[in-house]
């Protein structure tokens, strides 16, 4: 059975997209921006907070389609620049030391909004009961 749960951000519609589709055991994770509450961008300028944002938007979704952060088992982590490289590993090991997903880490030229500094996706598989 698939779930569809929004983004609630504001490409939901342009772009026609979902923050999670989870399948049976299955969740993928749409690359996830640092919004918080009211749409607007967090942390502007501080890679450790957006890292956070994205972390936390993405666990809510997850939770959602009842999948808990212990199911990621890969993140794909997307930075403006490997200058802030440090700050995203420190956020990104706080809330994954025991979880310990596969992960990527990949500096791109641009992100949709020049005040992101990185962009997250993930994975999760849930073991059947």
């Amino acid at each position: 059975m698939r779930k569809n749960i929004p983004a609630n951000s504001p490409f939901d519609d342009l772009l026609g997209f979902s923050r999670v589709v989870a399948i049976n055991q299955h969740a993928w994770v749409s690359a996830t921006a640092p919004y918080g509450d009211g749409n607007e961008i967090v942390g502007i300028g501080n890679a450790y907070i957006q890292t956070r944002q994205c972390l936390e938007n993405i666990i809510e979704g997850l939770h959602k389609a009842d999948f808990e952060a212990c199911d990621i088992i890969r993140t794909r982590i997307y930075l403006r620049s490997f200058s802030y490289k440090d700050a995203v590993m420190k956020a990104h090991r706080e809330i994954f030391k025991s979880i310990r997903p596969a992960c990527g880490v990949v500096a791109v030229s641009d992100l949709v909004d020049a005040r992101m500094l990185v962009y997250i996706e993930a994975d999760a598989f849930k073991p059947a009961p």
